[in-house]
């Protein structure tokens, strides 16, 4: 809180003699009026100051109130837009659950009767196939042993008989 001499002080009265602590003259003497007289000035401009003040801290107010509500509007935007973004995301993770069942029905739909059918038949082929692979096998070794127990004579043996 501001004092007496404080703004006496502001005014430009650094006397002491000025303050309202110095009341040593009769009400009626000179230095009593002019005390009057500065007390009035210093009350004045006291107020001045006051209200130049109080002015300053309205405006900075009116300011505040503003900026505030410009961050409102702004923060009320933000929020629509999450909510939108929210909204966006449930409905791409619907889909995506969607996509994934019709994906995973559409396999198990594959396995038709006729596509077993099919691989039962390829199955059964590529058995045979291995069966006739060992049938080969074995009768290459079977004809590499008749060819070693009875090699081909060459024409001299044929000719000449032992």
């Amino acid at each position: 809180m501001v004092t007496d001499d404080d703004t006496f002080e502001q005014v430009g009265f650094a006397d002491s003699s000025f303050s309202s602590s110095s009341s040593s003259s009769s009400p009626s003497s000179p230095q009593h009026v002019q005390h009057r007289d500065v007390a009035g000035r210093v009350q004045q401009r006291y107020t001045e100051i006051t209200k130049e003040k109080f002015e300053e801290l309205k405006e900075e107010t009116v300011q505040l109130h503003a900026a505030n509500q410009s961050l409102s509007l702004e923060l009320s935007a933000v929020r629509q837009a999450m909510r939108e973004l929210q909204l966006k995301v449930k409905k791409l993770e619907k889909d995506n659950r969607r996509l994934k069942e019709a994906e995973k029905a559409a396999s198990q739909e594959a396995v038709t009767p006729e596509l077993l059918c099919l691989r039962k038949q390829g199955q059964d082929l590529v058995d045979e196939n291995k069966g006739l692979k060992t049938i080969v096998h074995r009768l290459n070794v079977e004809l590499s042993r008749y060819q070693t127990k009875f090699r081909h004579l060459s024409e001299e043996e044929v000719t000449f008989p032992i």
